[in-house]
């Protein structure tokens, strides 16, 4: 990645507990990371929208909302800054049932995890010189 990841903000969250910095830069790196900057109120995604990767938020805030059939915006969630979003959409290739915006400027790092759970990244046992193809 283009900038250094704030190592300490990404161990506070469940995904990557418990791993060592190597550890979690190997993750990264084979998550296929991309990193998006929101200006303040701005819509991320939509209800129904596919959202096919784990989003963490590195700086500002998102609001998850549900609008009803009258056009009312109803607030559900608000997650700061190391906080997660979109896992079991991402998992489960579930379409969205809420809306997320930012509230201010926000930094979000999105990682693809079919590069993890249907490729196996880091699942595969090593290449190694007793193994040739």
């Amino acid at each position: 990645m283009e900038q250094k990841l704030d190592l300490a903000l990404l161990k506070k969250g469940m995904l990557f507990r418990n791993m060592t910095d190597e550890e979690i830069l190997q993750a990264v790196e084979a998550m296929s990371p991309r990193r998006v900057r929101y200006p303040r109120r701005t819509v991320v995604a939509q209800d129904g929208d596919l959202f096919p990767e784990i989003g963490i938020i590195l700086v500002g805030s998102l609001h998850l909302a549900h609008v009803d059939s009258n056009g009312n915006n109803n607030l559900l969630y608000v997650l700061q800054t190391g906080d997660t979003v979109g896992e079991v959409n991402a998992v489960g290739r579930y379409r969205l049932h809420l809306s997320i915006a930012t509230e201010e400027p926000t930094e979000i790092l999105y990682l693809s995890v079919d590069q993890l759970l249907r490729n196996n990244v880091l699942t595969a046992p090593p290449r190694s010189a007793f193994c040739r193809t």
